[in-house]
C-alpha cells in the first residue's frame, strides 16, 4: 500500500513553482507541513526543492 501524500491539496499547486510561496511565509508553511506529516524538515525540504 502506498504511503499517503503528506501534503494537503492546497499546497500541491506550489509543487515545483517557487513563485507560489511567499518567502517570508515559507518557513511557517514548512513547519506546518512538518507537524502535519510528522516527518523531518530535511524530507520536506527535499520534496519542496525537488
Amino acid at each position: 500500500m502506498a504511503a499517503p501524500d503528506p501534503y494537503p491539496p492546497r499546497y500541491k499547486e506550489w509543487d515545483g513553482k517557487g513563485a507560489g510561496i511567499d518567502q517570508e511565509a515559507y518557513p511557517v508553511l514548512r513547519d506546518r507541513l512538518v507537524a502535519q506529516a510528522g516527518v523531518s524538515t530535511g524530507a520536506v525540504e527535499a520534496r519542496v526543492n525537488a
